[in-house]
């Protein structure tokens, strides 16, 4: 489950992050990247009223595209069909300069159309490993993956028709909301260490001194990296470690995360 694979690999980690994900009348994903968490309360409708927020551009206009714009989805299906057919050396060769004027593009901000550029993230991240480390093409030993691809981004377009998606700084949502009785808060900001991200402005001291005292459920997804958000323990936080196996394509990567909560 997310828009499309992401860095931490909550689509896989859902599995144990639902155990977490108690009813509340409001839901915020703070840092939404791909929506897992989002798409999983909606489905299961464990909210009245769902938030998904994001700073990065890019990503915002992919959810934008698929909440306002599902005829859509068959261009990127088509998109990502067609370019899955190239599997020769020379074919990816080429698919993948393709891939990375594209990510210039986007990133340099020279693809200005919402719908362009949420179109082409998708794509992008759909086809390739990482947005950081280059195009590693993700369906050379799986030609065929991108088959169902309008089947599920159509459930996800449904499903966002009952979440609010803001691209704003996490503050923003904070400040509003963090006093709330029956809230829940997912907080899974970029983490120490990790430079995939697009956005990574993100002072977990600040983010840590915000959630002192909240009236709202937080939930923190930590890494052992993110000290100042593991100093919460001492705030009363509840700690539990999560050791996580992530499977991809070529690997399976042993994860540890820290889930602190106050409720």
């Amino acid at each position: 489950m997310g828009l499309f694979p992401y860095i931490g690999g909550d689509g896989q980690f859902i599995k144990v992050l639902k155990n977490y994900l108690v009813k509340s009348n409001i839901f915020i994903e703070l840092f939404g990247g791909a929506g897992t968490a989002t798409l999983y309360v909606a489905e299961n409708r464990l909210a009245n009223k769902i938030i998904w927020n994001d700073l990065d551009d890019l990503i915002y206009a992919a959810f934008y595209v698929v909440k306002y714009y599902p005829e859509q989805i068959w261009t990127i299906q088509k998109i990502l069909n067609s370019i899955s057919r190239f599997i020769e050396k020379d074919e990816r060769i080429k698919v993948k300069k393709m891939l990375q004027k594209i990510r210039y593009a986007l990133d340099k901000g020279i693809v200005k159309d919402i719908v362009k550029k949420g179109i082409w993230t998708i794509v992008y991240y759909h086809a390739c490993h990482c947005w950081r480390s280059g195009p590693m093409l993700r369906w050379v030993d799986f030609p065929d993956r991108y088959k169902s691809i309008y089947k599920y981004l159509f459930k996800y377009h449904q499903l966002l028709q009952n979440v609010e998606i803001y691209n704003c700084d996490y503050k923003e949502i904070l400040e509003k909301y963090i006093n709330n009785d029956d809230v829940l808060i997912y907080i899974d900001p970029p983490h120490t260490g990790k430079h995939y991200y697009r956005v990574e402005n993100v002072n977990l001291h600040k983010l840590a001194r915000y959630l002192e005292n909240p009236r709202a459920k937080i939930l923190v997804k930590a890494s052992l990296q993110d000290k100042p958000l593991l100093e919460l323990e001492k705030r009363g936080f509840k700690r539990i470690d999560v050791k996580f196996t992530l499977n991809t394509s070529h690997k399976k990567e042993g994860l540890t995360y820290i889930l602190l909560k106050n409720y």
